[in-house]
């Protein structure tokens, strides 16, 4: 039988693991910020709102890792003179800094399912009807997740563990949404790049792990979590601090590769369409085959104007 960690040290190793995610999304945030700068946002609706996307998704990284910070300086500093206190405050979900610690993350997990949400939509030629599922499974998200919190914080003092029983039923629920619109749009757009894209070149492939790559990272980790959390683990906690960075990670490189991309494309003049960078493609299809469709386009009108034009002198 594997032998499961104490509440003491999956707070530790929790921290030890969200930290350098959340330096991670530091970096990365940077690098967004300036690709998206690039794309000059005054004249880009949709840089403008990835930029307060982005911006929103790392404050509540940042007040995740603080409160993580706070909490584990209040257990082992402030508490550890007294004997058993340390155990019985990390155990107990309804302290402040528990709860917004949940509410934080919570919070980043919306939005990261309403990112995926968008991008299916807007790849999908701005449909809804085949976002419809995800549109469900993001709402039902927010609603348990939100309702996860409201019921924590109504908790009385010490009733409130991770595994508490009127917890149970909003926290599955919560991450069984969130895995469904991860796994859904992870899903939506593999298949619509793959049913749409002739696969000769490695810029292709490049594009497909744009889509596929982080978001798989992150559906992963929200079912490891739903799973520990079903076999009562108290490493799902440490998964669950994961998660809180992971959720803005995802759609960090989603755009950092993207823009990776397209400078590649022009560095090898590759003319790039405007839906090839961040300021989101119409469909997958317009940006791989547009090189092709006007290479055949510009052949064509040579063909024409050779055939219909006048006789060109010799040796032009």
């Amino acid at each position: 039988m594997v032998h499961d960690l104490s509440i003491t040290e999956s707070t530790l190793v929790e921290a030890w693991v969200a930290a350098p995610l959340f330096g991670a999304n530091v970096i990365l945030f940077f690098l967004v910020v300036s690709v998206l700068v690039q794309r000059d946002p005054r004249n880009s609706l949709t840089a403008r709102y990835l930029l307060v996307v982005t911006t929103t998704q790392l404050v509540l990284c940042t007040g995740h890792i603080a409160t993580l910070l706070a909490k584990i300086v209040h257990a082992f500093v402030q508490l550890a003179d007294i004997p058993g206190a340390t155990e019985t405050y990390l155990a107990d979900f309804t302290m402040p800094l528990h709860a917004a610690e949940q509410a934080l993350y919570t919070m980043n997990d919306i939005i990261a399912g309403g990112v995926l949400t968008w991008r299916c939509y807007v790849v999908f030629d701005h449909k809804w009807r085949p976002c419809a599922p995800l549109i469900l499974a993001s709402l039902g998200t927010a609603v348990t997740g939100i309702g996860s919190i409201a019921t924590l914080c109504t908790l009385p003092p010490g009733f409130g563990t991770f595994f508490s029983a009127p917890l149970q039923p909003w926290l599955t629920a919560f991450w069984l949404f969130s895995a469904l619109t991860q796994l859904g749009a992870t899903s939506l757009l593999s298949y619509k790049i793959y049913s749409a894209t002739a696969w000769r070149t490695r810029a292709e492939w490049a594009l497909i792990r744009v889509f596929v790559e982080a978001g798989i990272v992150y559906s992963l980790g929200t079912l490891t979590v739903l799973v520990l959390y079903l076999f009562r683990t108290a490493a799902g906690t440490i998964v669950a601090g994961m998660l809180g960075q992971l959720s803005a990670t995802a759609p960090y490189l989603i755009i950092v590769r993207a823009e990776a991309q397209r400078a590649h494309n022009i560095a090898t003049y590759v003319t790039p369409r405007r839906d090839l960078s961040i300021d989101v493609p119409r469909s997958p299809t317009r940006r791989l085959d547009f090189g092709q469709r006007h290479e055949s386009l510009a052949l064509g009108k040579l063909q024409q104007a050779a055939s219909s034009g006048p006789e060109l002198p010799p040796g032009w």
